[in-house]
């Protein structure tokens, strides 16, 4: 928000999914980015694109 943000969601305690849906109308966002490689955002960041949307992911999972 201090940089112009418009709307602002908070995941660890807001559904992030359905905010973007709500967003968008139900159609997804044009491009998501992944930077973060926790296993649960990873697996958001899939389902956040619009249908043929592309998903950046540029985080690596790592599994011990």
């Amino acid at each position: 928000a201090q940089f112009g943000a418009t709307r602002t969601v908070d995941p660890a305690r807001e559904d992030l999914l359905g905010h973007v849906r709500e967003m968008t109308e139900g159609r997804g966002v044009d491009c998501a980015f992944e930077a973060v490689g926790t296993q649960a955002t990873i697996e958001q960041a899939f389902e956040l694109p619009r249908p043929g949307g592309p998903l950046v992911q540029v985080s690596v999972l790592l599994t011990t």
